[in-house]
C-alpha cells in the first residue's frame, strides 16, 4: 500500500525554523510534530505544514518537509477576519495541501473546517490532545464560546484520536463517549556531553498555568545552589501574558542565585539540559511535557506536580509534589542524597519507552487502520 500523504496543521511551527524574527517561545506541541514530521520524511512520507504567516508569504520547503502560510492573524478587519482571512485562506491551504491524513494537535476552532473539508474530500483526520482540558467542556481553554462550539462539532466527528496519557483517554470517553488511543510524546536521541551537573533547571513558557514564579520561591529556600530559568513570552498579545514575563525576569534578577536566560531557540534551550543535576516542572497541567523526555534521555529526575499515567512515582523518574512546601522538602532531600535515583534506571527507561521511532510506529499503526477504512 502506498505511504499516505500527511499533514500537520500547526499554526506556530514555523516559528521553530528560526527564520522570523517574531519567535519568542518554543511550543511544546509544535515542537513535538515538528520531530513527528522529520522521522516520517525519513520512512519516505510526504509531509507537509500548514501553518500562520509570519511574512514568509510563500511556501517553502525544509528538509524535505513543505511549509504553506496561510494567514497572518493582525489581518482583516474587527468581526470579519475570522471569516477572511482565517476561514478562507485556511481552507485554500487545506486544499493546496491535498493530503490524505490531516493532523490537529490543541483544541481550537480550526477544527471544525479541517473536519468538514476532509469529509466533503474523502480525507482522514487526526486530532491529538495537548493537554487534559482538551477533553473536558467544564475547562477547555477556549474562552470564546464560537470557538468551543466548533471545536466540540469537529471532535465527535474525527476519523481518530489520540491521548497522551490514561487521564486524557478516560476524559474523553467520559464526556464524549469516544475512544482513543494512548500514543506518549517522543524526543530524539541525545547524548549529554560532558560538563558540571550543578543547575537546577526550569524551562517553559511564560503562562500562569506554568506558575513561574514557585520556581523563584524555591530558589530562595537554596541561596548556595544554581538555578537557571530558561522561557519565552508565548506567541500572544495578551498584555496579561506580557506583564507576567517582565515581572518573574525583574524578580529573578533580584536573586543573586537565579540566572533568567529568558527565551533561547531549541537547540541552545535543550543544551541547558547538559548542565542541569535535576529538573523542575511548576505546571498545574500538562499532556506529556517534552521537557521530561529532554531530562530522562539524559539521566536527570524530574521533580514536578504532574505525574502522567504515574511513571515518575512508579518508575522512580523523580518525585512528584502536591504543593510548594513538599516540592521544597523533595529538592531538600535530593540535593543532601537522603533521596538518590539510579541514572542508568531513568536512561533505560526513556530508551525502552520514549524514542521518536517508537512514536511514529505506533502513529504507522493509526496510520494503516484509517487507510484500510478509507472509501
Amino acid at each position: 500500500m502506498q505511504k499516505p500523504k500527511i499533514c500537520f496543521v500547526c499554526e506556530n511551527a514555523y516559528l521553530l525554523l528560526g527564520r522570523s524574527d517574531r519567535q519568542n517561545f518554543i511550543g511544546g506541541a509544535e515542537l513535538q510534530q515538528l520531530m513527528l514530521a522529520q522521522e516520517l520524511t525519513k520512512r519516505d512520507y510526504e509531509v507537509v505544514f500548514i501553518t500562520n504567516d509570519f511574512g514568509q508569504q510563500t511556501e517553502m520547503e525544509w528538509q524535505s518537509i513543505r511549509f504553506i502560510p496561510t494567514y497572518n492573524v493582525a489581518n482583516g478587519l474587527p468581526f470579519l477576519r475570522f471569516f477572511y482571512p482565517k476561514l478562507f485562506k485556511l481552507w485554500k491551504g487545506l486544499a493546496k495541501a491535498n493530503a490524505d491524513i490531516y493532523y490537529l494537535r490543541c483544541a481550537g476552532f480550526e477544527l471544525a473546517p479541517l473536519v468538514f473539508f476532509t469529509k466533503r474530500n474523502r480525507k482522514k483526520v487526526i486530532f491529538c490532545g495537548a493537554d487534559e482540558r482538551d477533553f473536558d467542556p467544564k475547562r477547555v481553554a477556549l474562552p470564546i464560546l464560537r470557538d468551543r462550539i466548533m471545536y466540540f462539532w469537529g471532535l465527535r466527528r474525527c476519523d481518530a484520536i489520540v491521548a497522551q496519557n490514561k487521564a486524557q483517554q478516560c476524559l474523553l470517553r467520559k464526556n464524549f463517549l469516544i475512544n482513543a488511543s494512548i500514543i506518549y510524546n517522543g524526543f530524539r536521541e541525545t547524548q549529554r556531553e560532558i560538563s558540571l551537573q550543578e543547575d537546577i533547571l526550569w524551562v517553559a513558557n511564560f503562562l500562569n498555568i506554568k506558575q513561574p514564579w514557585i520556581f523563584l520561591e524555591i530558589a530562595r529556600h537554596f541561596p548556595d545552589e544554581q538555578f537557571v530559568m530558561v522561557g519565552g513570552r508565548t506567541n500572544d498579545r495578551n498584555k496579561e501574558k506580557c506583564n507576567l514575563y517582565d515581572a518573574i525576569a525583574s524578580e529573578a534578577k533580584r536573586l543573586s542565585n537565579v540566572k533568567f536566560k529568558g527565551f533561547l531557540p531549541f537547540e541552545l534551550a535543550d543544551k541547558q539540559f547538559d548542565r542541569a543535576k535535576v529538573f523542575i516542572n511548576t505546571s498545574l497541567h500538562e499532556g506529556f511535557p517534552n521537557t521530561f523526555l529532554q531530562a530522562w534521555s539524559r539521566k536527570i529526575p524530574v521533580i514536578s506536580f504532574v505525574d502522567p499515567d504515574n511513571l515518575i512515582r512508579e518508575n522512580r523518574l523523580g518525585l512528584v509534589a502536591t504543593n510548594t512546601s513538599q516540592m521544597i522538602q523533595h529538592l531538600s532531600d535530593f540535593l543532601s542524597s537522603r533521596i538518590t535515583f539510579s541514572a542508568d534506571n531513568i536512561r533505560t527507561f526513556y530508551e525502552a519507552n520514549f524514542s521518536i521511532e517508537q512514536v511514529v510506529d505506533k502513529y504507522e499503526k493509526v496510520f494503516r487502520s484509517l487507510m484500510d477504512k478509507a472509501p
